[in-house]
């Protein structure tokens, strides 16, 4: 895979604005999938840090959205969040002092981070997702989802004083895997057309060798934020993304080579960690038991 650069990844967000059509949502549960939005409504958040100063500030702001989308109202943490002043003071009476002349403003950024809970999550690096080549038999592309369960991403806050130990949000992805069992159908991403199809296979052939039957790809998980969790002395603030569909990219130059959503990737997400499970208040998949003749 060649170096990676922030211009050329800009490049699959800004194609699939011009592309994309709308189609409402649905109003899924927690670990279902819901109907995907227009692109315009999910906000980026790259998961690489390249020294760019403002693809930096975007992140710090969208990592920071996610977990307030979601988060119980607390002045005191908004205020650690939102307002440099507040982190950099250290006297406990100016920064009481502080945090009460700056309650207008800190509310006023908790209702707008309450305002979307739709990310893209744009993963450079090509372990996320596999595809492999048309199959015809399907009239399409087998489609892999390799993260792990509980598999995230996570972004240091600023920390001027040095009052917080570890400050961080992570965003954690549900749904970023594929499971099935082997008497399931596996997922397949279906062109409109055959020369969707054939653009696909091209590309496809293009970054692969001769004999390869799949490909591993860089992606875009586009999702909606369910839950938010507080940092305690183990684990720092997470957010939780259900991925809604995915958007597979073409390592060669960042460009979409298409979008599998929940109707192909199926509804209903399972979850068999129990620790996740217990996060999202549902019960953990139950694996099928071995039976003896």
């Amino acid at each position: 895979m060649p170096p990676f650069s922030t211009s050329r990844f800009l490049l699959p967000f800004i194609a699939l604005l011009a592309a994309s059509a709308a189609i409402a949502a649905d109003g899924a549960a927690n670990v279902t999938r819901q109907n995907l939005r227009p692109i315009g409504e999910y906000i980026p958040y790259y998961a690489v840090n390249e020294g760019d100063e403002k693809l930096n500030a975007a992140n710090l702001a969208a990592i920071r959205g996610m977990y307030w989308s979601k988060a119980a109202r607390d002045h005191a943490l908004l205020a650690y969040d939102f307002l440099p002043a507040y982190r950099q003071e250290k006297d406990t009476f100016k920064r009481a002092d502080l945090l009460k002349a700056s309650t207008a403003q800190l509310d006023s950024a908790y209702k707008a981070s309450q305002g979307s809970v739709l990310y893209a999550v744009h993963r450079p690096d090509t372990g996320g997702l596999v595809v492999g080549r048309y199959d015809a038999a399907q009239r399409g592309f087998e489609v892999s989802l390799r993260a792990n369960q509980g598999e995230g991403y996570g972004w240091n806050k600023p920390n001027e004083s040095g009052t917080k130990p570890d400050p961080k949000w992570v965003v954690t992805l549900v749904g970023a895997w594929t499971n099935q069992r082997a008497h399931e159908a596996k997922p397949f991403y279906h062109p409109k057309s055959e020369g969707e199809a054939r653009e696909i296979e091209n590309r496809l052939s293009s970054i692969v060798t001769t004999n390869a039957t799949s490909a591993y790809l860089p992606c875009i998980y586009l999702g909606h934020i369910v839950k938010s969790v507080g940092s305690d002395w183990r684990e720092p603030a997470t957010s939780y993304l259900v991925v809604d569909a995915v958007v597979a990219l073409s390592p060669k130059d960042g460009k979409p080579l298409f979008t599998i959503d929940r109707k192909d990737l199926g509804d209903v997400i399972r979850i068999d960690k129990p620790q996740l499970a217990k996060v999202l208040e549902v019960e953990p998949t139950k694996r099928p038991s071995a039976r003896f003749m």
